[in-house]
């Protein structure tokens, strides 16, 4: 059971990180 909740907030961060990179990336592109 634990390891089932480990792999969620691993998918949660892997989530959340593309989504600020794919934000970062629309910000620049925006200010070019």
């Amino acid at each position: 059971a634990l390891s089932i909740g480990v792999i969620v907030d691993d998918a949660i961060v892997m989530v959340e990180n593309a989504y600020r990179h794919l934000a970062d990336a629309q910000q620049i592109e925006e200010n070019e």
